[in-house]
């Protein structure tokens, strides 16, 4: 877990330097409906 947390960060921060704020905004608000929609389906469904 400590190692996927450590790669997560080493890769936002590359990504956070190549892309614009924009993009990084608009991929993390994706990210967060599918995963949002994808925990509400799990849901109802029991």
């Amino acid at each position: 877990m400590v190692a996927a947390d450590g790669l997560a960060i080493a890769v936002g921060r590359v990504l956070g330097k190549r892309l614009p704020e924009r993009a990084v905004k608009i991929g993390a608000s994706v990210a967060f409906f599918i995963f949002g929609a994808l925990l509400i389906a799990e849901g109802v469904r029991g």
